[in-house]
């Protein structure tokens, strides 16, 4: 599939999905579909995942580009625009992936119109593709005036102001309830996908203050504590407790953060979970670019397997972000819910980039203690060899 080359030539590839589906005469006593056309996206979507994943990628190509319009000819309504924008959804990602981002920018354009025409009651999906659009005008920024799009900058900016206004008008959503009586909704778990492609832009743009905050926000807003304060200093040291409770264990039953934790993973059903496996991914790669080259000896794992009291924790602190990332992505990609099929290809890339991240980190950690353990031999060395030889040192 090579950069601006239409597959129009598939269309047996749609007959063979459509085939797949069982008819609605075929028994009179089984019920009929609730959504028909959430399931016609997430059949077409599931079939090209697994062409694609199997290397064919022309194949999965030729089944996505016709999704959407697949989807709107099973009728007219909030769901069938909900169920287009998950098929557009799938389709601009292997745009992107092919090198296309301009088109992929185009599709993920028609992809959020879908959704916003689906209403208020589809607010996960708005999420999805506003965040998935902000993603890719941030790679359109990166690439500078080779990705094609005019103006990307600002459209990502429109886009990432979308997502924060999803999020926001989501407040009064159904959650779960801290061990502390705090409310935590889904709208807080939308909030942290959004800030998530906040990471992901800034970055991009090189704005290392915004990527900063963002990543706190969502550092703190899975800690045991209020979120970003106006007096942090934009370090990732001692004044942020490590709340994640998972990594690291505390006598609490359910805090407000393994609450937030539980309904994360709970996205994995929903459009948005790939958008919420993202945001930890980022947050864990932003910290461990955050932590300071030179301060690598002591942000090392203690031999014992504990984690430093002092500033050493950052690194291990990015370790369990990435470690949360991993068992989100892996929940949104397995998913077997209708809604979720093109979360799961997302979650696909999200899942790969944190084993790529995790294992970089653990290079790290392991130059960092080899180096770390040379300077104390040195340093044994130099004093014994200045004075009286005391007792060997335990190793």
């Amino acid at each position: 599939w090579a950069p601006g080359f239409r597959l129009l030539g598939r269309r047996e590839d749609l007959v063979r999905v459509a085939l797949s589906r069982p008819s609605s005469s075929s028994s009179a006593s089984e019920p009929p579909e609730p959504d028909p056309a959430a399931r016609m996206a997430s059949d077409l979507t599931t079939y090209a995942r697994g062409r694609y994943r199997a290397g064919d990628r022309a194949g999965a190509a030729g089944v996505l580009e016709h999704g959407a319009e697949m989807v709107t000819r099973v009728g007219a309504g909030p769901e069938v625009d909900a169920a287009a924008s998950r098929a557009r959804l799938a389709w601009a990602l292997l745009q992107a992936d092919a090198g296309e981002l301009a088109h992929a920018q185009d599709t993920l354009s028609a992809a959020c119109a879908s959704a916003d025409a689906a209403g208020a009651a589809h607010k996960r999906d708005r999420l999805a593709c506003r965040v998935a659009a902000a993603i890719n005008a941030a790679r359109c920024v990166a690439a500078g005036p080779a990705a094609g799009v005019v103006g990307a900058e600002a459209l990502m900016q429109a886009h990432l102001d979308a997502a924060d206004g999803v999020a926001e008008g989501a407040e009064g959503a159904e959650g779960a309830e801290g061990a502390d009586g705090t409310e935590v909704g889904d709208a807080a778990v939308m909030r942290v996908a959004a800030a998530g492609a906040r990471v992901a832009a800034a970055a991009a743009v090189g704005d290392s203050r915004v990527a900063s905050e963002s990543a706190r926000y969502i550092l703190d807003a899975f800690s045991n504590h209020s979120p970003l304060g106006s007096e942090w200093d934009g370090g990732f040291g001692d004044d942020v407790t490590p709340g994640l409770e998972r990594a690291f264990p505390s006598s609490a039953s359910l805090s407000r953060s393994e609450a937030l934790i539980e309904l994360a993973l709970q996205a994995a059903d929903e459009p948005h979970g790939f958008a919420v496996a993202h945001a930890f991914k980022q947050c864990a790669q932003w910290i461990a670019l955050a932590a300071p080259c030179d301060d690598d000896d002591d942000d090392a794992v203690h031999p014992s397997g504990d984690v430093g009291t002092g500033s050493g924790s950052t690194l291990a602190r990015a370790d369990a972000m990435y470690a949360l990332a991993e068992e989100m992505s892996a929940a949104a990609r397995s998913s077997e819910s209708a809604s979720s099929a093109a979360s799961g290809l997302y979650a696909d890339v999200t899942f790969a980039d944190v084993k790529l991240g995790r294992a970089q980190l653990a290079l790290r950690l392991a130059t960092s203690l080899a180096a770390r353990l040379r300077k104390e031999d040195e340093s044994g060395r130099a004093g014994a060899g200045g004075g009286a030889a005391g007792p060997p040192r335990p190793r």
